[in-house]
């Protein structure tokens, strides 16, 4: 009996680990695809350019900003006229699917800059959404979150 119960035990663990495994697995070219969407927007709001910031995400998407709390594309277009950034970058990407038409995606953005002449924050948390629509993907939902800073060294 207890060799039954050790047994199935350890295929329970084995049968576990693979299911997060493959969740885990490698970035897919449809990832990547993701990815560079979100570059892509990220540029067209960066530069101001109204026109490719909403030819990329739906009329109807929103997000939440850590200084401004929900907010729409209304606010976004006129958010981007005040913002002056100059290198920036994404890292640490990852993306989870679900279904085949909904990708979420989340990483850390790194930049310099300023919106209306204050510094923004250089590293923030950010997850988006983006939906496939008639063969068309575009973001319907991102978040951002100022990243905390490093701990204090441990006192010895």
């Amino acid at each position: 009996m207890r060799l039954t119960s050790l047994v199935l035990f350890v295929a329970l663990v084995v049968a576990v680990t693979v299911d997060l495994s493959a969740r885990q697995a490698p970035a897919s070219a449809n990832d990547a695809k993701i990815i560079e969407l979100e570059r892509s927007v990220l540029a067209a709001f960066i530069k101001g350019d109204a026109k490719a910031f909403q030819q990329q995400i739906l009329p109807t998407a929103f997000g939440i900003d850590p200084s401004a709390g929900v907010v729409g594309v209304p606010q976004w277009l006129d958010a981007m006229k005040h913002y002056k950034v100059g290198k920036w970058n994404i890292d640490n990407a990852q993306v989870r699917w679900i279904g085949k038409d909904t990708a979420v995606v989340a990483y850390r953005f790194t930049g310099m800059g300023t919106y209306m002449g204050q510094p923004i924050p250089n590293q923030t948390w950010n997850t988006s959404i983006w939906v496939n629509q008639n063969g068309a993907w575009k973001s319907t939902f991102h978040q951002e979150s100022v990243a905390a800073p490093p701990a204090p060294p441990a006192k010895k």
